[in-house]
C-alpha cells in the first residue's frame, strides 16, 4: 500500500527505513516481486540490475516513489539539498557492522544515479562503526518522462526507482590503507602486462609480459603499441574494431602489434610509464607508433615528450601518435567533487556498450564500494586527469615532442531523447558547460594546452548525429580507417 510524503519535512517509515521530504510530494510503496497484493511490480527484466547484482552485491529492498509534485514554497525555506533544491533524506538501518550499503537511484527516464552516505568525512569511519542507521540526501531535480507509455531498459517509466544495495565490507578499512586497497584489487583483477596483439586475439584477455624473442621481433622494423583507457583493457577498448581493418593494421607493422595493460585508479600516468621502461630491454633500440584510447593518451605523451617526468635510458622512438579521445586539457569529471557524476556517466553509458558492460560495471562497482564504506573520493588515477591537477600543469609545457601527433574525438549528442535529457542536464549544462564525449570535453583532445606540441592540426572529429560517445568510438568503422590513413606512411 502507498504512503504519501508531503513537503516540509514531514515523515513516513516504510519497512524500517524513515524518509523525510524537503520540497517533495509523493507517494512511496515498497515493490514487491510477482506479488499479487501490490499495486507496484518489481522489473521483472532488468539487464544492468542483473549486472550489478553478479559483482558480490545484494538487494536489500526496492522503492518505488511517485512524483506528484515539487513545493517551490517550501523548498525555499525547507530544502537541504545540492544548491537550495528540493530533496528527500533517508535513514536506513545499519543491518549488520560486515555490510556497507548504497543506493541506486532510477529517475523516470530510466537514467540511473548512485547516492551515497552523508557524512562527516574527518570522522565518517569512527561514526560508521557504531551508527545504528545511515542517513542518505537525494536531490531531486525533477526529470519529466519523455514517454510514459513504455517501459525503459531498466524499469518503469514515470516513476522513481530506489534501490537499497548492500554489500561485504573489506579488511581492511581505513583511510591510510585505502589506496593499498585499491591497488591490490587492480593487481587482482586489472594487472599489469605486455602481449602481443593479433588479429585472432585481439578480442580477448590475455594476461602476462612478453619475453626476449618477442621483443627481439618488435625491434625488427616498426612496431605498433597500443594503450587502453580508464575503467578497461586493451580488448575491451578495441574489440568493436571490424577484423577487416584490425588486420590491415597488423599487415602494415608486419605483426609487430604489443599492448600495454596497466593500473588506471591506484597509478598515474608517469607510474604506469616507468612500469612499463622497466620491463623493456635497455639494449633494445624500438621504433613505435601509438594508438592510444582515452587515459593511455597520457601515458603516451609521457613517453613521447622528452620532459622532466620520465628519466629513461632507453633507445625509443616515438614516431607517430594517435589520440582517440584523450583528454590532454583533462576532463572534470576527473575532478574528486565530480567523481560521483563520473561513475553515474560510465553506469548511464553501459547501455550502448553491451559488449564492454560487465568488465566496466566491475570496476564502477569497486570504486562504488570505497566512496561509500570510506567517503574518499581520491584516485591517483582519475586525478591524473584533472584539469586543475599537479600533473596535466607539469605535463602540459615545454619542450615540443618530436612526435607526429593526431587526434579523434566526439561532439556527442544521444538519439535516445530519455538520455539525451540526461546528458544535457546533468554533463553539457551543468558540468562541461561545453560539447564533450559524455567524458571528454570534444575540443579537450586537439586544442591548445599550454604543450608546444597543441594543437593538433591533423584530426577528425564526429559530429553529433553520428552518436558517439567516450566508449563507442571504435564502432564506427571510420575510427579505424582514420588511423590507417594516419600511420600507413
Amino acid at each position: 500500500m502507498a504512503e504519501t510524503i508531503e513537503a516540509g519535512g514531514s515523515e513516513v517509515t516504510l519497512d524500517g527505513m524513515v524518509f523525510r521530504s524537503f520540497g517533495v510530494n509523493a507517494e512511496l510503496e515498497i515493490a514487491q516481486k510477482n506479488s499479487m497484493s501490490s499495486r507496484t511490480i518489481e522489473p521483472v527484466q532488468d539487464p544492468l540490475l542483473d549486472l550489478i547484482l553478479q559483482q558480490n552485491i545484494t538487494l536489500h529492498s526496492t522503492i518505488v516513489i511517485s512524483t506528484v509534485s515539487v513545493d517551490k514554497m517550501n523548498v525555499a525555506s525547507q530544502s537541504r539539498g545540492e544548491n537550495d533544491s528540493p530533496c528527500m533524506e533517508v535513514e536506513i538501518p545499519v543491518k549488520s557492522s560486515d555490510n556497507g550499503q548504497v543506493l541506486f537511484i532510477q529517475d523516470e527516464n530510466g537514467c540511473v544515479k548512485w547516492v551515497f552516505p552523508d557524512r562527516s568525512d574527518d570522522h565518517h569511519l569512527k561514526v560508521r562503526r557504531t551508527s545504528t542507521t545511515t542517513r542518505y540526501t537525494i536531490d531531486w531535480n525533477l526529470q519529466k518522462a519523455t514517454d510514459t507509455r513504455t517501459r525503459g531498459l531498466f524499469g518503469s517509466i514515470g516513476k522513481r526507482i530506489l534501490r537499497v544495495l548492500i554489500f561485504p565490507l573489506f579488511n581492511p578499512l581505513i583511510e591510510k590503507l585505502i589506496s593499498a586497497g585499491i591497488e591490490f584489487w587492480e593487481e587482482k583483477k586489472r594487472p599489469y602486462g605486455i602481449r602481443m596483439v593479433t588479429p585472432e586475439n585481439y578480442r580477448n584477455l590475455v594476461n602476462g609480459v612478453i619475453g626476449e624473442p618477442q621483443w627481439n621481433f618488435l625491434s625488427g622494423g616498426r612496431a605498433l603499441l597500443l594503450i587502453h583507457g580508464t575503467l578497461n583493457r586493451i580488448n575491451t577498448n578495441i574489440q568493436d574494431m571490424d577484423p577487416g581493418l584490425f588486420r590491415r593494421l597488423y599487415d602494415i607493422y608486419g605483426g609487430r602489434v604489443f599492448a600495454f595493460e596497466h593500473y588506471t585508479l591506484s597509478h598515474d600516468p608517469i607510474q604506469n610509464t616507468e612500469w612499463l621502461l622497466s620491463h623493456i630491454p635497455t639494449e633494445l633500440q624500438l621504433d613505435i607508433d601509438i594508438i592510444a584510447k582515452s587515459r593511455g593518451g597520457l601515458i603516451a605523451r609521457s613517453l613521447a615528450e622528452k620532459n622532466d617526468l620520465v628519466k629513461t635510458k632507453h633507445n625509443i622512438s616515438i614516431g607517430k601518435v594517435v589520440f582517440v579521445a584523450t583528454p590532454n586539457a583533462g576532463t572534470v569529471l576527473a575532478d574528486q567533487e565530480y567523481l560521483s557524476e563520473f561513475i553515474d556517466t560510465y553506469t548511464n553509458l553501459l547501455r550502448y556498450i553491451p559488449g564492454k558492460a560487465v568488465d566496466i560495471i566491475e570496476t564502477v562497482i569497486e570504486i562504488a564500494k570505497y566512496i561509500a564504506v570510506t567517503g574518499m573520493k581520491s584516485f591517483p588515477g582519475l586525478q591524473a586527469m584533472n584539469p586543475r591537477g599537479e600533473f596535466l600543469q607539469k605535463l602540459n609545457c615545454p619542450p615540443k615532442s618530436q612526435s607526429r601527433y593526431f587526434a579523434i574525438s566526439s561532439n556527442f549528442e544521444p538519439t535516445d531523447k530519455k538520455f539525451s535529457s540526461w546528458v544535457k542536464d546533468n554533463l553539457t549544462d551543468a558540468i562541461f558547460k561545453t560539447e564533450n564525449d559524455c567524458v571528454v570535453p570534444t575540443a579537450g583532445v586537439y586544442s591548445e594546452n599550454n604543450c608546444p606540441s597543441f594543437p593538433i592540426r591533423q584530426t577528425f572529429v564526429y559530429p553529433p548525429d553520428m552518436g558517439i560517445n567516450h566508449e563507442t568510438y571504435f564502432t564506427n568503422s571510420t575510427t579505424t580507417e582514420k588511423i590507417i590513413s594516419w600511420l600507413e606512411n
